[in-house]
């Protein structure tokens, strides 16, 4: 009974500890709601809305998120400035302030964003 329970144990605890590991450079938080690539990039809940931050350099991307979408490796994020894109391979950040001036590919997955 004891070798069982013991064995029991230790499966337990390396399930735990297994489960723990991630391969995020910047791990989550309490307040994560997303991330995106090494960690660097994510989606934080706030008082009532959601912000896009660089947890690296404490930079908030846009402070208000409505909407986003990965599309692997970018992340399409509309929020109350306008409409970004972040390539988090190459952590490049394009922001617009209004749809017409996004290149035509993305406007079309920002205008099915917007009708969801």
């Amino acid at each position: 009974m004891k070798k069982t329970y013991l064995f029991l144990l230790i499966i337990n605890f390396l399930l735990i500890v297994s489960g723990c590991s991630s391969d995020y450079r910047y791990p989550p938080g309490k307040d994560t709601v997303d991330i995106f690539g090494n960690g660097k990039f994510q989606i934080l809940s706030g008082t009532g809305d959601n912000n896009f931050m660089n947890v690296e350099t404490q930079e908030d991307i846009e402070l208000y998120v409505y909407k986003y979408k990965e599309i692997e490796p970018l992340v399409y994020v509309i929020g109350e400035s306008g409409y970004t894109i972040l390539n988090y391979q190459t952590e490049k950040v394009k922001k617009y302030k209004i749809i017409d001036n996004v290149p035509t590919k993305q406007q079309e997955i920002f205008v099915k964003m917007e009708k969801k």
